[in-house]
């Protein structure tokens, strides 16, 4: 899996940008403010497929004091996120972007992730049409802050197979859509400077579970 676009709309250091026609590999000029955020607008795309990332973004932006992630998350997803520093909520935010950020990502399914979406979408004839015709998949992430600054609201606003999108919200929510999502978690990490390395690289080698994780997104 890889990204193959990006739209982001509403950080202070980014407050718009429209990357297309991605590759496998991106070269990117930096370090600069305008990439740290284009990592932010990556990870926030991501975060709202895991309470675990939510916080763990909240705590790198310096919202909240500490991450606290859930030991298990199942079938469940973020909503909202409250006690927030509103000082540090304004200097991600940009000043034109009335409280909200919104990133749309869309990805280049591998040959595991095709065949999970088929399989979970298995009676599901537009899921096979629309992967004919474009093996991708679009998500559209909105987050929204009070107008104090101290809670955050996320949202998935869509989500779109090749050119077929489908519901996010209500009854016409298709049934598989959580399994599908929930199977993406780990699909992406960025790496902080507290990150333990050499043990996570000792893990991906010996532990079976490690090494499944680590290799579920070389393909």
């Amino acid at each position: 899996m890889y990204i193959r676009s990006i739209r982001v709309r509403g950080f202070r250091d980014l407050p718009e940008a429209h990357i297309e026609s991605c590759d496998r590999w991106m070269d990117l000029q930096g370090p600069s403010p305008a990439v740290t955020a284009l990592g932010d607008a990556i990870e926030l795309g991501f975060s709202v497929l895991s309470v675990t990332a939510l916080a763990r973004l909240a705590w790198r932006w310096g919202m909240v004091s500490d991450s606290l992630p859930p030991a298990e998350e199942g079938l469940d997803f973020p909503d909202q996120l409250g006690h927030l520093d509103p000082v540090a909520v304004q200097a991600i935010l940009s000043p034109s972007a009335r409280r909200a950020l919104k990133v749309e990502l869309e990805l280049h399914l591998d040959p595991p992730l095709f065949g999970q979406l088929r399989e979970h979408a298995a009676r599901e004839p537009r899921v096979v049409t629309a992967l004919a015709e474009r093996p991708t998949i679009r998500l559209s992430v909105g987050a929204l802050f009070t107008m104090s600054l101290d809670a955050m609201a996320i949202h998935l606003d869509g989500f779109t197979v090749g050119n077929q999108r489908f519901p996010t919200h209500g009854k016409d929510r298709p049934t598989w859509l959580n399994r599908f999502l929930a199977s993406l978690r780990g699909r992406f990490h960025r790496f902080d400077l507290e990150d333990d390395i050499p043990e996570q690289l000792l893990d991906a080698a010996t532990s079976r579970e490690g090494h499944a994780a680590y290799t579920a997104g070389q393909s």
